[in-house]
């Protein structure tokens, strides 16, 4: 018994094997097949030296760049277009156009990211215009503090000019101490003054800034533009500096 079974599953493991190979032989004849009969049914339509249109099974090295058509030879239908090579002029052209449309996408990705940072940072065109109250105020504090150092520093020139004067007038040769100390006030005065100075600049980006902040709100929230938004706080600051020289 156990022999007739080991006979019967060997029969079936070659019947099997048989089928397996009969199968796979017919699926590579189709594909052979289909493949020869694809060969078959297209052909190369282009033009030659002389400009006269040719319909051949390949096409000449020399002719591809210039361009052509795969058709079906049995009904004249177009399978593929290939067009002819670019010239250097074209191709230059090219990549400026394909560079230009690089440096666009760059640009809106970058206006997306602003826009996505403003609508984070403000649900309104008006927490914005609080938000430049805040940055105003920041810089003006700065100015007040630059301006309190400059009276000191002012005082303190005043004081020891009238003492050289003094001294002077007393027939006295001032101190070369008091000369440099006078230099030093000098130069930090003019330097408070750089800083003063900087610091109402910086006022003015500052408004430049959150103007088109607002403005782009307005326009992402779809608020009416409102020019008016600043005017509570356009109350000009005097710009306070006092002169080196006097």
């Amino acid at each position: 018994m156990k022999n007739k079974s080991g006979k019967l599953q060997v029969s079936r493991h070659r019947c099997n094997a048989t089928w397996r190979f009969l199968l796979s032989f017919v699926f590579i004849s189709a594909f052979l097949q289909g493949q020869l009969v694809y060969a078959e049914e297209r052909a190369f339509k282009y033009r030659n030296s002389d400009g006269v249109v040719v319909i051949n099974s390949s096409i000449p090295p020399e002719y591809v760049d210039k361009g052509y058509e795969i058709i079906n030879p049995s009904t004249g239908t177009v399978i593929e277009v290939v067009p002819p090579a670019l010239t250097p002029d074209e191709l230059k052209e090219a990549k400026r156009k394909a560079e230009q449309v690089a440096a666009q996408e760059r640009e809106k990705e970058k206006q997306r990211q602003y826009d996505l940072r403003l609508l984070t940072l403000y649900s309104e065109p008006n927490d914005a215009v609080r938000a430049y109250e805040r940055r105003i105020k920041s810089t003006d504090l700065a100015i007040e503090r630059y301006q309190a150092d400059l009276a000191s520093k002012q005082s303190r020139k005043n004081q020891l000019t009238r003492e050289a004067a003094d001294l002077e007038r007393a027939g006295k040769e001032v101190d070369p101490q008091l000369i440099e100390s006078l230099k030093a006030i000098e130069e930090s005065i003019n330097v408070i003054n750089r800083l003063i100075e900087s610091q109402h600049d910086e006022k003015k980006k500052i408004r430049l800034e959150f103007e088109s902040t607002v403005y782009r709100l307005e326009e992402l929230l779809n608020y009416e533009h409102d020019a008016t938004r600043f005017d509570y706080l356009d109350e000009p600051t005097e710009k306070q500096s006092l002169s080196s020289n006097r």
